[in-house]
């Protein structure tokens, strides 16, 4: 019997969600001041400063599901980040972009997340955490095409 200690695929997981974990808890610290959660960061990145764009194109653009991004974007409304108004090419949908105030929060989150990184890789050369990052997108976009069609009640033992 191998030590799953030393199997990657069995630490890949464990190492995802550790990630995950530590980041929330710098970002929720972090961004408190602004009443940003990490939640709505998401939402809050994904409308560049000046730009109208629809619900839809933000659905797209974070691969999260339409009602998450409803309540995301109605949060940021509600702060005074975000405003919303029905899209002019096709009035069934909404446009929203950010507000004075949404725009020098969203400057301060970029801050804060760029912080975040200088302090995770410092001890990390350079080409190691260029290697890392074009792992990540290549382990992310293989998630994101093959998720749907895992079995998900397939197992090794089965």
């Amino acid at each position: 019997m191998s030590d799953r200690r030393h199997d990657p695929d069995s630490r890949f997981g464990a190492l995802v969600s550790l990630l995950n974990r530590a980041a929330r808890v710098y970002f929720t610290r972090a961004l408190e001041p602004y009443r940003v959660g990490p939640g709505q960061q998401a939402y809050l990145l994904a409308i560049q400063p000046g730009e109208s764009i629809t619900q839809n194109e933000i659905v797209e653009r974070l691969s999260i599901d339409k009602a998450n991004v409803t309540r995301g974007v109605q949060s940021l409304v509600r702060a005074g980040y975000v405003v919303r108004q029905r899209s002019h090419q096709d009035r069934r949908s909404w446009s929203v972009g950010l507000t004075d105030e949404g725009v020098r929060v969203r400057e301060s989150v970029v801050s804060r997340m760029q912080a975040w990184v200088t302090a995770i890789r410092s001890d990390i050369p350079r080409d190691e955490w260029s290697a890392f990052v074009a792992t990540l997108e290549k382990v992310a976009s293989a998630a994101m095409e093959r998720s749907a069609e895992i079995d998900v009640g397939a197992s090794e033992q089965d």
